[in-house]
């Protein structure tokens, strides 16, 4: 079994973090330009000719430099993907344990292979700036591009079909692609030959059960686009998914979700209201999972997706009985409700 293969109930997770967490247990010391004067050096693992540095930039940031001699192997800014909870104390042991093992003889090829393994299981990602990291790319000139130039350069070098496929049936557009980099909602990443997208998806089924004792289950039902003609439905085997944000815990990010595909009008420019909503969602669950397939959205591309699955009963007051609709500046999406198990579902007017 994988080291990454950990069991977790995410919604159990605290926005504080314990002064005894396994960040402090790792002995990381913050690097001097981090911190006021009367700061101690960073932890480092000298080796033969190998050299190992790791400093702590903020609760779950940190720096590593491996170098072997005078070549760096291995220099830049990483970040756990949870702020609190189990899932970040693995992340920092299994990050522990990697470090202990390469001081006790492990190689430079086993280290780098763990914090891979971090980044494929959706635990560990590289904070950059821009929407791609150009040193992933070395064979292409990007002077003078802007970021939405660059990542035409990038899908196009690498033989996406991004001028022919996207934006048709159900692939979104460049456009959409960028918009999500922008946000932060998935990542963009080369290995090898292939680009890789990566997100973490907070996945939610709402239920509601009636006074009769009859359990609903929500449904996206279909998206209309905005372009004439052009509607999407999806076999979604739960009700809604939001993509985290950075930084973002999940069960914070169902949270959003919910409230803002299902009750945005009622939110909007009122935080007491959007508050009020929150407390009244009781999440369960969290359970975690992945996924590695060829993207439906955008052709040409692989999407890694990691999952926490969570699942909440609406309170009577939340409850519309002909469903929701999110609207947005591309598209409206239609949730319906349907008897839990069941296939079919009611239709309501866009």
């Amino acid at each position: 079994m994988s080291r990454l293969e950990v069991e977790k109930q995410d919604n159990q997770t605290s926005s504080t973090v314990d002064s005894l967490s396994p960040l402090s247990s790792l002995s990381f010391l913050e690097h001097p330009s981090h911190r006021e004067l009367d700061v101690a050096e960073p932890i480092t693992v000298r080796r033969d000719n190998l050299e190992l540095v790791c400093w702590q930039l903020g609760e779950s940031n940190f720096h590593v430099r491996l170098s072997d001699g005078d070549t760096p192997l291995l220099d830049e800014d990483l970040a756990l993907s949870w702020n609190a909870g189990s899932v970040r104390e693995a992340s920092w042991n299994i990050l522990r344990q990697a470090i202990e093992d390469f001081r006790l003889n492990g190689s430079v090829h086993d280290f780098r292979a763990i914090l891979q393994e971090l980044e494929d299981g959706g635990l560990l990602h590289r904070p950059s700036n821009g929407i791609l990291r150009r040193d992933d790319f070395p064979e292409i000139s990007f002077q003078g591009l802007n970021e939405e130039a660059e990542l035409l350069k990038v899908l196009l070098h690498f033989n996406i079909p991004v001028l022919d496929d996207w934006g048709t049936g159900r692939a979104r557009s460049f456009h959409q692609l960028y918009k999500e980099l922008k946000a932060g909602e998935t990542r963009l990443s080369r290995e090898g030959d292939e680009l890789v997208l990566k997100t973490r998806i907070a996945r939610i089924d709402v239920f509601y059960r009636t006074q009769a004792g009859e359990v609903l289950h929500l449904i996206e039902d279909r998206q209309v686009y905005k372009d004439p003609g052009r509607e999407v439905r999806r076999e979604l085997d739960v009700s809604l998914g939001e993509k985290l944000l950075p930084n973002e815990r999940t069960d914070e990010a169902a949270v959003r979700g919910i409230i803002e595909e299902l009750f945005r009008p009622h939110v909007e420019n009122n935080p007491t209201r959007r508050n009020e909503i929150a407390s009244k969602l009781d999440l369960e669950g969290g359970a975690l999972s992945a996924t590695s397939r060829s993207s439906e959205c955008y052709p040409g591309l692989r999407h890694d997706k990691v999952f926490s699955t969570f699942r909440v009963t609406l309170h009577k007051e939340l409850f519309e009985p002909e469903g929701y609709i999110e609207h947005q500046s591309d598209k409206d999406t239609v949730f319906l409700w349907e008897p839990a198990g069941s296939t079919g579902s009611l239709r309501i007017a866009v």
